[in-house]
């Protein structure tokens, strides 16, 4: 009796017990063998080596490559971002100053409808007259227009071709808003001060000044909104743009001239008062 199957056999004589024991011996002592051919140093599973090898490097350079795209790509929106937001400050400060002179041109405006029904009104608004002389001594800056039609690299980076139009437009209206406004304006003062006589204020064309200041403004804030709605950058991203800028503001120092050129004006008219009335009671 060397063994379980054995022993029962000899206790029941029962072949079929016999045989079923045997059975599950057999089973239980089975092996899992890895086929010859898929054993190493066998040319199949060389092969299968090389195979997840390639697999491995393919994934490996797509996502090295893949996320130096995406890095890039990243990189390359935050500066088209960047430029346009400059671009579009820049708008921003040019409209704030021409809408800084369309109060000026009312203010003016309603002065000479006052003084063509009331002339006697003339010497008390003389003073008041020098917003006129505001308006003529507007100054841009042109140093991010210059940055803008300059460089090529510029257009690459933005990559937007209706952007660039609509910037170009832009920049072509407020040089026609100098032109045309700005600096003949500042002719006509030159030639009729508007303060040396009623005749001078009242053959000055103001309202059509105002007119002509009106449709500049008015298409150069449309430029403007367009170029926002482009590139999908809104109203908040653009204050917050602009709280972070140092802006060398060129108005400085033409603030400076005008306080000091209003001094001037005010002693000048303030001299010639003092004349104009000595000179009357003398008659």
């Amino acid at each position: 009796m060397n063994n379980l199957a054995d022993y029962l056999y000899l206790c029941n004589n029962d072949d079929k017990t016999y045989r079923e024991i045997n059975q599950c011996k057999h089973i239980m002592n089975i092996k899992l063998h890895t086929p010859k051919s898929l054993k190493m140093g066998s040319g199949l599973a060389n092969f299968k080596q090389f195979i997840m090898s390639i697999v491995a490097t393919s994934i490996s350079i797509v996502l090295t490559f893949g996320t130096a795209y995406f890095v890039d790509k990243n990189k390359k929106e935050k500066e088209k971002l960047e430029i346009a937001k400059m671009i579009i400050y820049d708008m921003d400060q040019t409209i704030k100053k021409i809408e800084k002179n369309d109060s000026a041109f009312d203010k003016v405006c309603r002065m000479q409808l006052q003084v063509a029904q009331q002339p006697e009104y003339f010497d008390s608004l003389r003073s008041r007259l020098l917003s006129v002389g505001d308006i003529s001594m507007t100054k841009f800056s042109e140093t991010t227009e210059k940055v803008f039609s300059t460089s090529i690299e510029t257009f690459n980076t933005i990559g937007n071709a209706n952007f660039v139009d609509a910037v170009t437009k832009f920049y072509i209206n407020r040089q026609s808003y100098k032109d045309e406004i700005i600096n003949v304006l500042k002719k006509d003062l030159e030639e009729k001060p508007l303060m040396a006589s009623e005749k001078y204020f009242l053959d000055l064309d103001l309202a059509d000044y105002r007119l002509l200041h009106r449709s500049f403004l008015s298409t150069m804030k449309k430029h403007r909104n367009y170029c926002m709605q482009l590139l999908d950058i809104s109203e908040d991203d653009m204050v917050a743009f602009a709280e972070k800028q140092v802006v060398e503001d060129t108005g400085d120092l033409a603030e400076r001239e005008d306080s000091v050129s209003k001094s001037w004006m005010k002693e000048y008219f303030e001299h010639c008062a003092i004349i104009d009335k000595a000179k009357k009671e003398k008659k």
